[in-house]
Formats: structure tokens, sequence, C-alpha cells
């Protein structure tokens, strides 16, 4: 998909989407705002179990841009290789249980709710129960693990392994995640 602003996902003017076990790849933005998601002034995007990979467009245009006023939240998220920053956030943003690989960039720092990997140096968010900063996202490439949509698979070198906290019952894929939580959508022990 491509798009002036939030190749997949426009929200503006007080809107509100909810997208569990979803994932965006490969859509632009072709002003470089939000290549996947945009997030207007008034407007709330929650994620939830989702994936956020090869977005892009503009200069440093991140996976997900949150503009002033906006308020995003991802739980069980995974964000990876995007164009710039994974997250360009100027409004209230808040991770819990997710893998920022790619950094962070704009005014305000996300807030924690724990339990999440990125790196220190762009996020500059306080570390709070749980988080890794600076911690190994090890993901695979974007595949069909099983489920409904694509998924990245956590290596076995990956820090997010039994580090997650409150997760949903089931990851992206549907999958029962067998008592163990990991950060990020995918959990790792449990094969489709």
């Amino acid at each position: 998909n491509t798009a002036d602003g939030g190749g997949a996902l426009a929200v503006d003017d007080y809107g509100s989407v909810t997208a569990t076990d979803a994932t965006f790849d490969g859509n632009q933005s072709t002003s470089g705002d939000g290549g996947a998601i945009l997030v207007s002034a008034g407007a709330n995007v929650a994620l939830d179990n989702a994936t956020v990979v090869n977005n892009g467009g503009g200069d440093d245009v991140g996976a997900i841009e949150n503009e002033e006023g906006g308020t995003v939240t991802l739980r069980s998220v995974t964000l990876n290789g995007n164009a710039g920053s994974d997250l360009d956030s100027s409004g209230t943003t808040t991770l819990q249980n997710s893998i920022i690989a790619d950094g962070c960039s704009g005014d305000d720092d996300p807030n924690s709710q724990g339990n999440n990997i990125l790196p220190s140096d762009t996020c500059l968010l306080e570390a709070t129960d749980g988080d890794i900063p600076d911690g190994v996202p090890g993901l695979s490439a974007l595949a069909d693990n099983g489920g409904p949509t694509e998924t990245e698979a956590l290596l076995s070198t990956s820090d997010a392994i039994g580090n997650g906290s409150d997760c949903d019952d089931e990851d992206q894929r549907h999958i029962d995640r067998g008592g163990t939580c990991d950060i990020g959508s995918y959990a790792a022990g449990v094969q489709f």
C-alpha cells in the first residue's frame, strides 16, 4: 500500500482503531509521515499481538508516527526492519511486552508498562520492571510461521524468550503461549 500519510492506516480527527493479530508489511508513505501508520491529534490506535515490518518512505519516516495529541498503545508488538525509526512519537505512546528493534524518534519518549526490548540510545524511556534496554531482538525474516498472518519468529539468541509478562493466552498466530510469556507477537516455544 502507498498513501500520502500512513501507508496502511491514517487515523485522525478523534478516530479510534484497534488492530489485533495483524501484520503491517511493505507499506509506504509518500509524504514521509508514518510508513505504515499515521496517528493524528486526538486519534487513538492500539495494536495487540501485531507485527510491523518493512515499511517506509520519505526521510526518517518510521513505521508508526504518532503526532502531538495522538495516543498509541502497543502490547505484544514486534517492530523491525522499517526505514528510519520504528516509532516516531510526539504524542502519548505506551509500550508493553513489545520489541522496538530499530529505535525511536520524535519529541516525546514512550511510556513503559514493562517487558520491552528497545535500543536505549534512541527510545530514552526509563526502564521499568522487565524492560531490556539494548537487548537482542533475535528476529528471523517475516515468514508464514502458521496462523492467519505472517510473523517474525524469535531466534534462540533472542532476549525476548521467557522475558514477557501479562501476555495474552495466544500469540499473533492464535497459538497458545503454553504458559511461557515471550516479548513480542510470537511465542518461540510453541510451533504451529
